[in-house]
């Protein structure tokens, strides 16, 4: 939660705000928390592109993707596909491929890597609330 209100704080949008209370480990849950919150809006689920084929097996996925809006952006070492993204329209998903671009580096990925260069993949913003906390175990000096 430290790492991705790091990242909300830099990216410094008022449109962007980051509401862990809401959160959930079932993302229709979250969206359901988050339409409660603010009703008559339509929530926007964003994932990065690594989930893009996955999404379909999630919890009540077919409400998931028609009750909300699908934001995706792009991981690199995971290209989005076409054919993920044709699969999710099809599903009745509106869904929106952001201008962004995310490392690769994943936390699953850093709990289980601890190399020095790891660390260099990570998000420029990150890297001094990283050092402070070093959530992972970083060697990171």
């Amino acid at each position: 939660v430290s790492l991705l209100r790091a990242v909300v704080e830099a990216i410094a949008d008022p449109r962007l705000e980051l509401h862990q209370e809401l959160s959930s480990p079932w993302a229709i849950e979250t969206l359901a928390r988050a339409r409660r919150r603010w009703p008559g809006r339509t929530p926007v689920l964003v994932i990065g592109s690594d989930l893009a084929a996955s999404i379909h097996h999630w919890r009540q996925a077919e409400a998931l993707l028609t009750d909300a809006r699908l934001a995706v952006v792009p991981r690199a070492g995971w290209p989005l596909q076409a054919a993920d993204l044709q699969r999710l329209q099809q599903a009745g998903a509106e869904v929106e491929v952001l201008p962004l671009t995310v490392p690769a580096s994943a936390s699953s990925r850093l709990r289980g890597d601890r190399s020095p260069g790891l660390a260099k993949d990570l998000l420029t913003e990150l890297h001094p609330l990283l050092l402070q906390e070093n959530p992972y175990g970083l060697p990171l000096s």
